[in-house]
């Protein structure tokens, strides 16, 4: 009888989606702000540091996905994992997605003014 408790998923194992984490602690920073301000951001300035972080974060996600779906295999965390992905942006960072994900979130922040986020 084979013991099956101990065997690997072959998925990441992701319980939260990590979009929800960066929501949260989103939402944690506007409230911060909200109550606990702290001067904003420049707008001109906010505004061009935004323009340029999330411009690279579309060039990073679209690299990233276009070889996950070049390697057949899900972008999705939970669903099982097909093949290793280990070009493209793979090369420069273990994991670009949640790299892009940071640079979308301080845009997000910069765009906005907002400190505490940050």
């Amino acid at each position: 009888m084979t013991d099956t408790s101990s065997v690997s998923p072959d998925h990441a194992g992701v319980v939260v989606p990590p979009p929800l984490i960066y929501v949260a602690f989103f939402l944690v920073g506007l409230g911060l702000q909200r109550y606990v301000s702290l001067p904003r951001l420049p707008i001109g300035t906010g505004r061009a540091l935004s323009g340029v972080l999330v411009l690279l974060w579309l060039l990073l996600m679209t690299w990233s996905f276009r070889r996950f779906w070049a390697s057949g295999t899900s972008i999705v965390p939970v669903r099982p994992t097909t093949a290793l992905v280990i070009d493209g942006p793979y090369r420069f960072t273990r994991n670009p997605m949640y790299l892009g994900l940071m640079l979308l979130y301080v845009g997000v922040a910069c765009w906005f003014g907002l400190v505490w986020p940050l």
